[in-house]
């Protein structure tokens, strides 16, 4: 490398060692844009304004744009020769390598038809849904419950906050093709620095959505309309935390999706229409600078936008400029939207609520009102038999107008596109059903451990069950025995129990062995009672020294002796 500016050397001739690779310093990739840039500003094409990762170049009827990710480039044409002399200059400065025609850049696939350009990450969902283990789990037809409230402190402490934090990234690049979960993954970065088990579960249920349909993404048909709209809302109050109000607004050329947004706002609105308010200065924003990257691009009528809002007061406010006192204390910069539609530049339009796209990026919808704006916003999954298989999405680029040139400078190359069209589309058949087929095994064999357990804990009941019934019947045995024991009488039927004693203060107990006709008797001078167990022919008496049987009275076995006066 060539010395650093400041440093004085002896010898001019000599140059310093690179220690360290380009991509290890920080100013690395600015250079490499820098460089990039001159290169292609010296041949004739224009850096926008608007995105300085695009350049563009308009000669007579050729058009031919760059869309440049760090060292990764798209290159867009309707001039095949224009194409080879860029590949040709970036090859000449930079040694790079032609991956051909547009089939998978930075995650997200592209599948061409004459309907139009599907965008979608399907292999990225799918490996997510692997890396989470859950390509055998139930799908769930919505990313978040309706009435599921989150805030900070819904749950205990998550254990592993670093993983919450990865899946939640994950979540967020996936989002350049699916707006559906938007709202969802949006609400969920919110509690990044503390996750808890409520915000992870949360986050399990947007990955059992996406494994509903993996292949779904946006698509832009071919035969469309080029007017640039937006639907734009706010849902007030919506965080339990710091009571802020949620912004959602979304763009359309046509019928074709190209710009949305979901984020809470940075300050509290005092009312619903001030919420409203502000969006519409946000969406009037993200408009105008979409009319200019668009101009950029030669699209015809792009410089009236039309913002539909459902909030009748934010639409007055708009067009009352005299009236301040619900506005005076709100930012200069959200007043621009006056500025926009006064110079015509911004047009606005009521819409109702059940028209209102944006709500999809506001709040957590039910099944029955999700659906019917999915379909709306332009999403489709062409993996699935409904939309008629990913056969009908394979590039027919030799019968495609704009490939006209392509197909006059060689035949035999559009033929071999045809055929590398045809082996990716069975190699991408060939996958899905490995894939389907490993799900299907993984989901057996889940069902088969299911019922192992479920068979081993009626086992194991069933053993507890018996153990009981043994136990009980054992402590029943125990119980008789010791009844036996201390009752006088174990396994006699002439035996009877009789308490004598000499000592009226202390009882005792004994025994007596007599014949079939012995019964209990007192003999002591102190009251007591004699117990007789079990004997066909023993009774019960009761003596005293005061009172007893007379001299002569005899007690038939079974009668308690009763005094008479």
């Amino acid at each position: 490398m060539k010395m650093p500016q400041g440093l004085k050397v002896s010898d001019n001739s000599k140059v310093c060692k690179l220690q360290k690779s380009l991509y290890g310093l920080k100013q690395a990739s600015r250079q490499w844009n820098v460089k990039l840039s001159t290169v292609l500003i010296n041949n004739g094409y224009n850096q926008s304004k608007s995105d300085y990762s695009l350049f563009t170049k308009h000669f007579m009827h050729c058009f031919t744009a760059i869309l440049v990710y760090v060292d990764d480039l798209i290159l867009a044409r309707n001039d095949l020769k224009e194409i080879n002399f860029v590949k040709h200059l970036l090859h000449k400065n930079f040694s790079i390598k032609d991956l051909g025609i547009l089939r998978y850049f930075l995650g997200m696939e592209v599948a061409i038809s004459k309907q139009g350009i599907n965008l979608y990450q399907r292999k990225y969902t799918l490996d997510l849904l692997q890396d989470a283990g859950l390509l055998a789990s139930k799908p769930s037809n919505i990313p978040m419950d309706s009435g599921q409230k989150l805030h900070s402190k819904s749950g205990t402490l998550y254990s592993n906050p670093t993983a919450y934090r990865r899946l939640i990234g994950r979540l967020v690049y996936l989002t350049h093709t699916r707006p559906n979960i938007s709202f969802s993954v949006s609400h969920l970065s919110q509690f990044l620095s503390t996750p808890t088990t409520g915000h992870f579960n949360a986050c399990l249920k947007i990955l059992r959505y996406l494994k509903h349909a993996p292949g779904k993404g946006l698509f832009f048909p071919s035969n469309t309309r080029l007017s640039l709209k937006d639907f734009s809302d706010s849902d007030w109050g919506s965080c339990l935390d710091t009571r802020r109000p949620v912004t959602g607004f979304c763009f359309f050329i046509g019928d074709s999706l190209i710009s949305w947004k979901s984020k809470r706002q940075r300050t509290v609105s005092r009312s619903s229409a001030e919420a409203e308010y502000r969006v519409l200065a946000l969406a009037g924003c993200e408009g105008q600078w979409l009319s200019y990257l668009l101009t950029n691009l030669l699209f015809p009528n792009t410089t009236h936008i039309t913002l539909s809002c459902d909030n009748q007061s934010a639409l007055y406010i708009v067009v009352n400029t005299v009236f301040h006192e619900r506005t005076k204390h709100i930012e200069m910069d959200c007043h621009s939207i006056r500025e926009k539609v006064a110079t015509s530049i911004v047009h606005l339009m009521s819409i109702s609520t059940k028209f209102q796209l944006a709500d999809l990026f506001t709040k957590a919808l039910p099944p029955a009102k999700f659906h019917p704006l999915i379909i709306k916003l332009g999403l489709c999954d062409i993996h699935s038999s409904a939309c008629g298989g990913i056969s009908n999405y394979a590039p027919l680029l030799a019968n495609s107008s704009t490939n006209a040139p392509l197909q006059a400078s060689s035949s035999n190359t559009t033929q071999a596109n045809i055929v590398h069209d045809q082996i990716v589309v069975q190699a991408n058949v060939a996958h899905d059903q490995a894939r389907i087929a490993q799900v299907n095994v993984a989901h057996d064999q889940v069902r088969i451990a299911q019922v192992n357990v479920v068979h081993d804990q009626t086992r194991i009941a069933q053993a507890n069950v018996a153990h009981a019934h043994t136990r009980i019947a054992q402590g029943q045995a125990k119980t008789n025995l010791a009844k036996t024991d201390l009752g006088l009488g174990q396994g006699k039927t002439d035996i009877g129990l009789a308490r004598g004693r000499d000592k009226p203060d202390s009882p005792d107990l004994g025994l007596a062995h007599g014949l079939p006709n012995f019964g209990l008797a007192e003999t002591s001078h102190s009251p007591d009672l004699g117990l007789a167990h079990g004997l066909p022919n023993c009774g019960l008496a009761d003596t005293s020294h005061d009172r007893g049987p007379r001299p002569g009275q005899h007690l038939r076995p079974g009668q308690p002796y009763r005094d008479k006066p």
